[in-house]
């Protein structure tokens, strides 16, 4: 079933100028060769980690305060308080024995579906190379989950109320469910029947790309929030469960929000939501961080000019991890530096 099948019907209106410049400039498709990278083959994550690190973890830095902000708190006044990454520090190259706590990672990937998302979804494809190649150097992860969901879908609640037979069909129309299809419905190859890739997938990049490129057609009303309770609730990772296996008590969870709006429509607030997801990791703040590459129309050096932003979605990833520019033209340099945070979390957790 093709994911086209899931969709919601759109409900707001467009202009004609509006449509027909959003179909001209987004109906292109990247496709990464196994070789592609967007970032140099020996970029690395450089970051300082304390020797007596448990419980100490150092502040984020961000590398460009145009690109990207760190953000003090999830007040109402977002204000940069971006500075140099330190170039003092050891380079993480070889971490082995330095980054055993993160040697099992659960990475999530949470993509708006809706009209306006088709170069940032590209964007997002082109980065990821150098991203999983940081990650396997900085963080020395042998074990990886990776899943991608989008902000489309129909409840669990909803669908298990009248349907209890959890199959393929069924998880197709589930939000939260793991992607494994590419938009047109073709196969992404994943490797196994799980609905998210592991090690050893064969042409990883490749498969990421199919999978992260979950389409324009969503709806409107996006539930970012709800898609990614949704996709780390036991409904769906217990046994049996559409994403059956995903989520480890011994992994650390990283999650990444990717959207041009905000949440207005997910249940609860940022306080809730911190609250809930923290909950899925047992409450454990050190396994689990959560990347905001978001809009930032209301930042004063956000590169999203003319929107509103996102405060909301903003709030929480500051919250519990790093905030990032939707509107970037590459997310590497981000995701470089978020990793060498990590690092440092994965430090303390030893």
């Amino acid at each position: 079933m093709s994911r086209l099948e899931r969709i919601s019907p759109r409900v707001a209106p467009f202009s004609i100028g509006l449509g027909a410049w959003l179909l001209a400039c987004g109906t292109e498709r990247v496709e990464l060769g196994p070789g592609q990278t967007s970032v140099p083959a020996d970029a690395v994550a450089v970051i300082e980690v304390p020797s007596n690190s448990r419980g100490s973890i150092p502040e984020p830095y961000s590398l460009d305060a145009r690109m990207y902000e760190v953000l003090d708190s999830p007040a109402s006044s977002y204000e940069s308080r971006a500075r140099p990454l330190p170039l003092s520090s050891a380079e993480l190259t070889a971490p082995g024995a330095e980054a055993d706590g993160c040697s099992k990672a659960d990475f999530l990937f949470v993509v708006d579906s809706s009209l306006s998302m088709r170069d940032r979804q590209i964007t997002l494809a082109q980065s990821f190379p150098g991203f999983i190649r940081v990650a396997e150097k900085t963080l020395g992860s042998s074990d990886i989950h990776i899943m991608v969901v989008d902000t489309d879908g129909r409840a669990p609640s909803e669908l298990l109320r009248r349907d209890a037979v959890v199959d393929d069909a069924l998880c197709e129309k589930m939000r939260g469910a793991g992607i494994r299809s590419s938009e047109q419905g073709e196969s992404c190859n994943f490797a196994g029947d799980q609905r998210f890739i592991v090690q050893g997938q064969p042409e990883l990049e490749q498969t990421f790309a199919c999978a992260a490129q979950v389409g324009t057609d969503g709806s409107d009303f996006e539930h970012p929030i709800d898609a990614m309770l949704d996709a780390l609730s036991p409904t769906l990772n217990d046994p049996g469960g559409c994403n059956a296996g995903f989520l480890r008590d011994d992994a650390i969870l990283f999650v990444t929000l990717i959207s041009d709006e905000d949440d207005r429509r997910s249940d609860g607030d940022p306080a809730d939501w911190q609250t809930e997801l923290l909950a899925r990791k047992g409450n454990n703040s050190d396994a689990l961080v959560l990347l905001g590459i978001l809009a930032d129309g209301n930042l004063s050096d956000g590169l999203c000019r003319g929107n509103d932003g996102a405060p909301r979605l903003q709030g929480l990833a500051n919250s519990l991890g790093l905030v990032g520019s939707v509107c970037a033209d590459d997310y590497s340099d981000f995701f470089q530096q978020a990793l060498g945070w990590l690092a440092a979390r994965c430090a303390a957790r030893l």
